[in-house]
Order: structure tokens, then C-alpha cells, then sequence
């Protein structure tokens, strides 16, 4: 079973009724505030706030799933299933590496 599908399985089990709330605000401010609590660690890292602290990489890796269970969610929530995702995953990674050969080139060009 995939990630996604575990997410997924997870939430209808322990939280039934979480398909009848779709709202995007409530998931897409659910993932701003996991995003930030990552930005929180890393800020703590390089000594910013009152409380310097070394987070350790479970930590910062405990934070990411949380990212990524609201991300799943997020889409789930806008109709966009595992499969969509990785439909348009496949053509924005084509999409970024014919810009980068191309952008490549063009700094090899500029530096003849």
C-alpha cells in the first residue's frame, strides 16, 4: 500500500467524517502551520529566537510527514488523487529539466 493510500486509509478510520469537510482553508492552513513548525526547528538551529536547540533529524523528519499527511490531504480535498499527482509530477519534472538543459546552455553560450 502506498503512502498516500496509508493517509488516507488512516484518516477514514480515525477520522470518518473528514471527506464531508473539504474545505481547502482549513487543509491548506493545516500545511502552512506543519511548513512552519519545520521553519521553527531550522530558525532554532541557527540560534534565532530565545531557545537555541539542535533539532534532531527524526525530528525534522517527523515534521516533514506531517507536511506530507497535509499535502496528501490538501489534494485529496481538491479531487486531485495519487494518480493525478503523479501524472502532473511526471510532466512538471519534464518541464523543469528541459529548462534547465536549456538554461545550461545558454550559460555555455554567454561564457564562449
Amino acid at each position: 500500500m502506498s503512502l498516500w493510500d496509508q493517509i488516507i486509509e488512516f484518516n477514514d478510520e480515525y477520522f470518518p467524517g473528514w471527506r464531508d469537510n473539504r474545505e481547502l482553508i482549513f487543509f491548506s492552513n493545516a500545511l502552512a502551520g506543519e511548513v512552519g513548525e519545520i521553519c521553527n526547528k531550522v530558525k532554532k538551529l541557527y540560534g534565532g529566537g530565545t531557545n537555541k536547540n539542535t533539532p534532531s533529524q527524526a525530528d525534522m523528519i517527523f515534521e516533514a510527514v506531517d507536511v506530507y499527511i497535509y499535502l496528501v490531504l490538501f489534494l485529496e480535498a481538491y479531487d486531485v488523487d495519487e494518480h493525478i499527482f503523479a501524472s502532473v509530477f511526471a510532466e512538471k519534472m519534464r518541464i523543469n529539466k528541459e529548462r534547465m538543459i536549456r538554461n545550461s546552455m545558454s550559460t555555455t553560450e554567454e561564457s564562449k
